[in-house]
């Protein structure tokens, strides 16, 4: 592909390529734009990407969505050493390779996304990169712990669910108090413990499913903005915990754990899928999670699953209270 420039291309410092039917196609070749800051050619079917060697001020990289293939380290040389780069975006290629490398040299990094691409070896550290707002690194094949993420205080959205081969625990989250999104799920080796969550005030979706943690579900007190809480398919014991203060909550799945109790109070209206099936809740912890979504009064309807193996069925009042949420449109289900 030939990039068709009229002025100096020493001069140019941003190229977006667009989108187009038929997609742009081939090799894209920047290394005579030596001022270049700024590249974009999401959406393309761009196979080879070459030259930024001599594009030293290239801050922005968004090749996501194109046919890159082949090594990472080999499309990319000396790319990582790139101190200026803050935005590194080549989800959905086929870019393979190991990737055991740390991120620390890119001191500015926002955004480093690498989703969807046959990528291994172990997880990029990155806990110096305190600008680093989005880590996505999802459905790679990435083995070894999760790394540390202290004093990632900028930190927005942490994404790795699906890569079986991490192992080790979900790491402390405490310092990265702008999270507002983290997902862990399908890593089918992590243990340990959900951590504390109490200083995660603006989270909004958390999602561990398809692990195996253990331990408690941690208070979500101080999550006012939660909306999204996906725990399901884990070894987690104790009581769902009280959702008074969740009034944004959407979706709260915690079922095929072990958990046999529910801390009671109010759940928002703004619910509308529960499931805690495949779980040991009582029968006086059913009723209480049904008189709570009947008070909540959501006359939408909704999805609520308290059955499957394990479940006390529920009896007297929570009966009414199943017939009165099916009157008002909701799927319920229960033993």
């Amino acid at each position: 592909m030939n990039i068709n420039i009229t002025s100096p291309k020493n001069l140019v410092t941003e190229i977006r390529l667009g989108t187009s039917s038929p997609r742009l196609s081939g090799s894209v070749d920047i290394s005579q734009f030596s001022s270049l800051t700024y590249f974009s050619g999401f959406a393309n079917n761009i196979t080879s990407f070459k030259g930024f060697e001599d594009c030293l001020n290239l801050s922005f990289l968004g090749l996501a969505d194109n046919k890159l293939s082949g090594n990472i380290l080999t499309l990319f040389p000396n790319y990582f050493k790139n101190s200026v780069i803050s935005f590194f975006n080549i989800n959905s290629n086929r870019v393979s390779g190991p990737l055991s490398l740390s991120l620390s040299a890119m001191s500015n990094l926002q955004e480093f996304r690498v989703a969807f691409n046959p990528l291994s070896g172990t997880m990029p550290h990155i806990s110096s990169n305190n600008r680093l707002k989005v880590f996505e690194v999802n459905n790679c094949n990435f083995s070894g712990n999760i790394p540390s993420l202290s004093s990632l205080s900028a930190l927005n959205t942490f994404t790795v669910d699906t890569n079986p081969l991490i192992r080790g625990t979900i790491p402390s989250l405490n310092d990265c108090m702008q999270l507002a999104s983290f997902n862990v799920s399908n890593c089918f080796q992590l243990s340990g413990t959900i951590p504390d969550l109490s200083k995660n005030t603006l989270l909004n979706t958390f999602r561990c499913f398809n692990c195996s943690l253990s331990g408690n579900i941690p208070s979500l007190n101080a999550l006012t903005v939660l909306r999204d809480f996906r725990c399901f398919s884990n070894s987690l014991s104790g009581s769902i915990p009280s959702l008074s203060a969740n009034t944004d909550l959407r979706i709260f799945l915690c079922s095929s754990n072990l958990l046999s109790g529910f801390n009671g109070g109010s759940i928002s209206n703004t619910v509308s899928d529960f499931q805690a099936n495949n779980n040991r809740l009582t029968q006086a912890n059913v009723n209480a999670i049904l008189a709570s979504l009947v008070a909540a009064n959501r006359t939408t309807g909704g999805v609520l699953n308290l059955g499957g193996s394990g479940n006390a069925a529920p009896t007297g009042q929570g009966l009414t209270d199943k017939a009165t949420l099916i009157s008002r449109g909701w799927t319920v289900t229960t033993n």
